[in-house]
Protein backbone atom coordinates (compact mmCIF):
# COMPACT_ATOMS: atom_id res chain seq x y z
CA UNK A 1 0.00 0.00 0.00
CA UNK A 2 1.37 3.23 -1.04
CA UNK A 3 -1.37 4.97 -0.39
CA UNK A 4 -3.21 5.39 2.76
CA UNK A 5 -6.70 7.45 2.04
CA UNK A 6 -8.60 4.64 2.65
CA UNK A 7 -7.39 4.72 6.40
CA UNK A 8 -9.62 6.83 9.36
CA UNK A 9 -7.13 6.67 12.45
CA UNK A 10 -9.77 7.57 15.50
CA UNK A 11 -9.83 9.55 18.74
CA UNK A 12 -12.57 9.42 21.31
CA UNK A 13 -11.54 11.99 23.39
CA UNK A 14 -12.76 15.71 22.82
CA UNK A 15 -9.19 16.76 22.84
CA UNK A 16 -6.97 14.32 21.74
CA UNK A 17 -3.82 16.86 21.94
CA UNK A 18 -4.16 16.93 25.64
CA UNK A 19 -3.62 13.03 25.94
CA UNK A 20 0.12 12.14 25.20
CA UNK A 21 -0.13 8.85 24.72
CA UNK A 22 -2.54 10.07 21.90
CA UNK A 23 -0.34 12.28 20.42
CA UNK A 24 2.97 9.84 20.68
CA UNK A 25 0.87 6.94 19.93
CA UNK A 26 -1.25 8.13 17.21
CA UNK A 27 -1.16 11.91 15.92
CA UNK A 28 2.38 12.03 14.98
CA UNK A 29 2.44 8.86 13.40
CA UNK A 30 -0.76 9.27 11.16
CA UNK A 31 0.58 13.00 10.40
CA UNK A 32 3.12 11.14 9.01
CA UNK A 33 1.96 9.28 7.21
CA UNK A 34 -0.83 11.47 6.04
CA UNK A 35 -3.34 9.38 7.40
CA UNK A 36 -7.03 11.40 8.00
CA UNK A 37 -7.63 11.42 12.04
CA UNK A 38 -11.15 12.15 13.15
CA UNK A 39 -12.97 12.16 16.55
CA UNK A 40 -15.49 10.24 17.56
CA UNK A 41 -17.62 10.90 20.19
CA UNK A 42 -20.34 9.11 22.32
CA UNK A 43 -23.04 11.04 20.56
CA UNK A 44 -22.07 10.60 17.38
CA UNK A 45 -23.88 7.79 14.93
CA UNK A 46 -21.77 5.05 14.09
CA UNK A 47 -23.94 4.24 10.86
CA UNK A 48 -24.01 7.93 9.68
CA UNK A 49 -19.77 8.74 10.32
CA UNK A 50 -19.12 5.09 8.70
CA UNK A 51 -21.06 6.71 5.69
CA UNK A 52 -19.84 9.40 5.73
CA UNK A 53 -15.56 8.73 5.69
CA UNK A 54 -16.12 5.63 3.73
CA UNK A 55 -13.21 3.78 4.94
CA UNK A 56 -11.62 0.17 4.28
CA UNK A 57 -9.42 0.13 7.89
CA UNK A 58 -9.73 2.11 11.13
CA UNK A 59 -7.57 2.71 13.69
CA UNK A 60 -9.27 3.24 17.56
CA UNK A 61 -6.87 4.76 19.45
CA UNK A 62 -7.33 3.97 23.65
CA UNK A 63 -11.39 3.45 23.65
CA UNK A 64 -12.76 6.31 26.65
CA UNK A 65 -16.10 5.53 25.69
CA UNK A 66 -18.38 2.58 25.50
CA UNK A 67 -19.48 4.48 21.58
CA UNK A 68 -16.29 3.10 20.07
CA UNK A 69 -17.76 -0.42 20.29
CA UNK A 70 -20.41 0.44 18.48
CA UNK A 71 -18.32 1.91 15.95
CA UNK A 72 -16.40 -1.15 15.79
CA UNK A 73 -19.62 -3.54 15.56
CA UNK A 74 -20.87 -1.18 12.56
CA UNK A 75 -17.46 -1.59 11.19
CA UNK A 76 -17.39 -5.23 11.50
CA UNK A 77 -20.82 -5.55 9.61
CA UNK A 78 -19.30 -3.56 6.62
CA UNK A 79 -16.58 -5.71 6.40
CA UNK A 80 -14.04 -2.31 7.10
CA UNK A 81 -11.19 -4.16 9.21
CA UNK A 82 -10.18 -2.63 12.88
CA UNK A 83 -7.08 -2.21 14.68
CA UNK A 84 -7.33 -1.35 18.40
CA UNK A 85 -4.78 0.35 19.87
CA UNK A 86 -4.51 -0.89 23.77
CA UNK A 87 -1.93 1.72 26.00
CA UNK A 88 -2.60 0.52 29.21
CA UNK A 89 -4.77 -2.17 29.52
CA UNK A 90 -3.55 -3.10 33.37
CA UNK A 91 -6.61 -5.44 34.07
CA UNK A 92 -6.95 -3.95 37.68
CA UNK A 93 -10.52 -3.53 37.53
CA UNK A 94 -10.52 -1.97 41.44
CA UNK A 95 -12.74 0.91 40.45
CA UNK A 96 -15.79 0.97 38.25
CA UNK A 97 -13.98 3.09 35.40
CA UNK A 98 -10.97 0.60 35.40
CA UNK A 99 -13.74 -2.33 35.27
CA UNK A 100 -15.70 -0.18 32.42
CA UNK A 101 -12.56 0.28 31.01
CA UNK A 102 -11.06 -3.13 31.03
CA UNK A 103 -14.68 -4.69 29.82
CA UNK A 104 -14.67 -2.20 26.45
CA UNK A 105 -10.88 -3.30 25.84
CA UNK A 106 -12.02 -7.06 25.61
CA UNK A 107 -14.91 -6.68 23.49
CA UNK A 108 -12.96 -4.40 21.56
CA UNK A 109 -10.06 -7.01 21.24
CA UNK A 110 -12.43 -9.89 19.99
CA UNK A 111 -13.49 -8.22 17.09
CA UNK A 112 -10.54 -6.35 15.90
CA UNK A 113 -8.05 -7.56 13.28
CA UNK A 114 -5.08 -6.42 14.84
CA UNK A 115 -4.31 -5.19 18.51
CA UNK A 116 -1.02 -3.10 19.38
CA UNK A 117 0.39 -2.93 22.32
CA UNK A 118 2.94 -0.39 23.33
CA UNK A 119 5.59 -2.56 25.19
CA UNK A 120 6.74 -6.22 25.50
CA UNK A 121 5.66 -6.15 29.13
CA UNK A 122 1.73 -5.23 28.62
CA UNK A 123 1.65 -7.25 25.55
CA UNK A 124 2.53 -9.98 27.27
CA UNK A 125 0.22 -9.40 30.24
CA UNK A 126 -2.66 -8.91 27.50
CA UNK A 127 -1.52 -12.76 26.65
CA UNK A 128 -1.42 -14.11 29.81
CA UNK A 129 -4.90 -12.80 30.62
CA UNK A 130 -6.83 -13.11 27.56
CA UNK A 131 -5.09 -15.50 25.50
CA UNK A 132 -4.70 -13.15 22.46
CA UNK A 133 -1.39 -11.89 20.44
CA UNK A 134 -1.10 -8.43 20.60
CA UNK A 135 1.66 -6.39 17.61
CA UNK A 136 4.01 -4.02 19.26
CA UNK A 137 4.61 -0.48 18.33
CA UNK A 138 5.97 1.62 20.57
CA UNK A 139 5.45 5.37 20.75
CA UNK A 140 7.97 7.29 19.20
CA UNK A 141 10.39 10.11 20.35
CA UNK A 142 8.40 13.23 20.41
CA UNK A 143 10.73 16.49 21.78
CA UNK A 144 13.65 17.93 20.56
CA UNK A 145 17.62 16.06 20.31
CA UNK A 146 19.37 17.72 23.01
CA UNK A 147 22.98 17.42 23.56
CA UNK A 148 23.99 14.87 26.08
CA UNK A 149 25.06 16.53 29.41
CA UNK A 150 28.51 17.30 30.35
CA UNK A 151 28.61 17.34 33.87
CA UNK A 152 26.28 16.28 36.91
CA UNK A 153 25.96 19.66 39.08
CA UNK A 154 25.91 19.96 42.59
CA UNK A 155 23.60 20.75 44.16
CA UNK A 156 21.80 18.18 41.75
CA UNK A 157 19.80 19.95 39.10
CA UNK A 158 17.02 17.73 38.56
CA UNK A 159 13.65 17.03 36.37
CA UNK A 160 10.27 15.42 36.98
CA UNK A 161 7.86 15.41 33.94
CA UNK A 162 4.73 13.92 32.96
CA UNK A 163 0.48 13.98 32.97
CA UNK A 164 -1.21 15.12 36.08
CA UNK A 165 -2.43 11.33 36.19
CA UNK A 166 0.87 10.33 37.46
CA UNK A 167 1.27 13.12 40.46
CA UNK A 168 1.63 10.57 42.82
CA UNK A 169 5.28 9.19 41.64
CA UNK A 170 6.84 12.34 41.95
CA UNK A 171 5.72 12.46 45.43
CA UNK A 172 7.23 9.25 46.23
CA UNK A 173 10.26 10.13 44.71
CA UNK A 174 9.99 13.05 47.04
CA UNK A 175 9.81 10.81 50.11
CA UNK A 176 13.05 9.11 48.55
CA UNK A 177 15.01 12.55 47.91
CA UNK A 178 14.21 13.39 51.36
CA UNK A 179 15.65 10.43 53.37
CA UNK A 180 18.85 10.40 51.37
CA UNK A 181 19.31 14.17 52.11
CA UNK A 182 20.80 15.56 48.84
CA UNK A 183 20.46 18.85 48.13
CA UNK A 184 18.52 19.13 44.87
CA UNK A 185 16.65 21.54 42.94
CA UNK A 186 13.64 20.28 41.07
CA UNK A 187 11.97 21.27 38.03
CA UNK A 188 8.32 19.54 37.90
CA UNK A 189 6.83 20.39 34.79
CA UNK A 190 3.18 19.03 34.30
CA UNK A 191 -0.45 20.23 33.46
CA UNK A 192 -2.48 20.86 36.16
CA UNK A 193 -0.05 22.35 38.57
CA UNK A 194 -2.44 23.58 41.64
CA UNK A 195 -3.37 19.74 42.14
CA UNK A 196 0.41 19.16 42.36
CA UNK A 197 1.37 21.63 44.46
CA UNK A 198 -1.05 20.16 47.39
CA UNK A 199 0.81 16.39 46.90
CA UNK A 200 4.35 18.08 46.75
CA UNK A 201 3.88 20.02 49.78
CA UNK A 202 6.79 19.42 51.90
CA UNK A 203 9.47 21.42 53.90
CA UNK A 204 12.79 20.10 53.81
CA UNK A 205 15.90 23.07 53.34
CA UNK A 206 17.93 20.67 50.83
CA UNK A 207 14.89 20.37 48.24
CA UNK A 208 14.09 23.65 45.89
CA UNK A 209 10.91 23.03 43.91
CA UNK A 210 9.85 25.20 40.59
CA UNK A 211 6.91 24.56 39.29
CA UNK A 212 6.44 24.91 35.65
CA UNK A 213 3.18 24.28 32.85
CA UNK A 214 3.65 22.19 30.00
CA UNK A 215 4.54 23.59 26.98
CA UNK A 216 4.91 22.66 23.57
CA UNK A 217 8.75 23.57 23.51
CA UNK A 218 9.41 21.12 26.98
CA UNK A 219 12.50 20.77 25.99
CA UNK A 220 14.03 24.36 26.66
CA UNK A 221 13.27 23.73 30.23
CA UNK A 222 15.78 20.75 30.85
CA UNK A 223 18.72 22.83 29.44
CA UNK A 224 19.72 23.27 33.11
CA UNK A 225 19.06 20.04 34.52
CA UNK A 226 20.88 17.21 34.11
CA UNK A 227 18.93 14.49 35.66
CA UNK A 228 14.84 12.92 34.97
CA UNK A 229 13.98 11.23 38.06
CA UNK A 230 11.47 8.42 37.28
CA UNK A 231 9.46 7.27 40.75
CA UNK A 232 7.83 4.04 40.10
CA UNK A 233 4.71 2.98 41.78
CA UNK A 234 4.69 -1.18 41.86
CA UNK A 235 1.15 -1.62 40.63
CA UNK A 236 0.10 -3.29 37.20
CA UNK A 237 -0.89 0.13 35.93
CA UNK A 238 2.51 1.17 35.92
CA UNK A 239 3.95 -2.03 34.55
CA UNK A 240 2.24 -1.48 31.39
CA UNK A 241 3.01 1.85 30.68
CA UNK A 242 5.04 3.37 27.77
CA UNK A 243 8.41 3.62 27.45
CA UNK A 244 7.88 7.54 26.31
CA UNK A 245 9.11 9.21 29.13
CA UNK A 246 12.50 7.13 29.21
CA UNK A 247 13.22 7.73 25.73
CA UNK A 248 11.98 11.11 25.78
CA UNK A 249 14.96 11.69 28.16
CA UNK A 250 17.49 10.37 26.75
CA UNK A 251 16.46 11.81 23.67
CA UNK A 252 16.89 15.10 25.28
CA UNK A 253 20.23 13.86 26.63
CA UNK A 254 19.43 13.75 30.12
CA UNK A 255 20.74 11.07 32.84
CA UNK A 256 17.87 8.91 34.05
CA UNK A 257 17.13 7.78 37.36
CA UNK A 258 14.23 5.36 37.55
CA UNK A 259 13.17 2.76 40.26
CA UNK A 260 13.88 -0.79 39.82
CA UNK A 261 11.57 -2.21 37.71
CA UNK A 262 11.54 -4.68 34.70
CA UNK A 263 9.41 -3.71 32.23
CA UNK A 264 11.95 -1.06 31.07
CA UNK A 265 14.87 -3.62 31.44
CA UNK A 266 15.34 -2.74 27.89
CA UNK A 267 17.17 0.52 28.93
CA UNK A 268 18.89 -1.25 31.82
CA UNK A 269 22.39 -0.19 30.15
CA UNK A 270 21.37 3.31 29.90
CA UNK A 271 19.73 4.68 33.18
CA UNK A 272 20.25 3.78 36.44
CA UNK A 273 17.35 1.47 38.12
CA UNK A 274 17.77 2.32 42.23
CA UNK A 275 15.71 4.27 44.95
CA UNK A 276 15.87 7.60 43.45
CA UNK A 277 17.94 9.01 46.33
CA UNK A 278 20.60 6.16 46.01
CA UNK A 279 20.67 7.18 41.93
CA UNK A 280 21.48 10.72 43.19
CA UNK A 281 24.58 9.56 45.07
CA UNK A 282 26.04 6.79 42.63
CA UNK A 283 25.59 9.53 39.96
CA UNK A 284 27.71 12.72 41.09
CA UNK A 285 30.31 9.71 42.36
CA UNK A 286 30.60 7.73 39.03
CA UNK A 287 30.25 10.97 36.83
CA UNK A 288 31.83 9.38 33.82
CA UNK A 289 30.22 6.39 33.66
CA UNK A 290 26.81 8.34 33.56
CA UNK A 291 27.95 10.52 30.68
CA UNK A 292 28.54 7.83 28.87
CA UNK A 293 25.01 6.08 29.82
CA UNK A 294 23.40 9.11 28.03
CA UNK A 295 25.73 9.38 25.16
CA UNK A 296 24.52 5.30 24.37
CA UNK A 297 21.32 5.95 25.16
CA UNK A 298 20.53 8.67 23.01
CA UNK A 299 22.15 7.04 20.11
CA UNK A 300 19.74 3.62 20.87
CA UNK A 301 16.45 5.66 20.83
CA UNK A 302 17.61 7.89 18.29
CA UNK A 303 17.93 4.75 15.96
CA UNK A 304 14.76 2.33 17.86
CA UNK A 305 12.46 5.05 18.49
CA UNK A 306 12.43 7.80 15.67
CA UNK A 307 8.96 8.65 13.85
CA UNK A 308 10.21 7.15 10.16
CA UNK A 309 11.18 3.77 12.03
CA UNK A 310 7.93 3.48 14.10
CA UNK A 311 5.84 4.62 11.07
CA UNK A 312 7.29 1.26 8.77
CA UNK A 313 5.96 -0.96 11.77
CA UNK A 314 2.61 0.87 11.02
CA UNK A 315 3.12 0.31 7.13
CA UNK A 316 3.62 -3.77 8.16
CA UNK A 317 0.53 -3.93 9.44
CA UNK A 318 -1.45 -2.20 6.76
CA UNK A 319 0.27 -4.38 4.63
CA UNK A 320 -0.18 -7.23 5.86
CA UNK A 321 -4.06 -6.51 7.08
CA UNK A 322 -4.72 -5.66 3.52
CA UNK A 323 -3.40 -8.86 1.82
Amino acid sequence: MNSFNNILWIFSAENPMSIPSYIVGGIMPADYLKIQKVIFLKKDDPIKFLSNHKPKIIILGKAFHSGIYELAKEAKKNNIKIISIFDDWHFENNNKLSAERSELNLKLSNISEVIISKTKASAQLIFEKTNIKTNIIPDCIRYKTMEPINDINFPFKICWFGNYTNHKTITKGLEEIKESNQKVNLKIITNKIEKIKLLTDITDKNISINFLEWSIQMHEYLHDSDIVVLPLINNKNSYVKSSNIIVDSLNMGRFVIINDNTQFSEFKDYCYFVNIGDGLKWAIENKKIAKQMVTEGQQYVLQKYNLNNICNKWKKIFEEISS
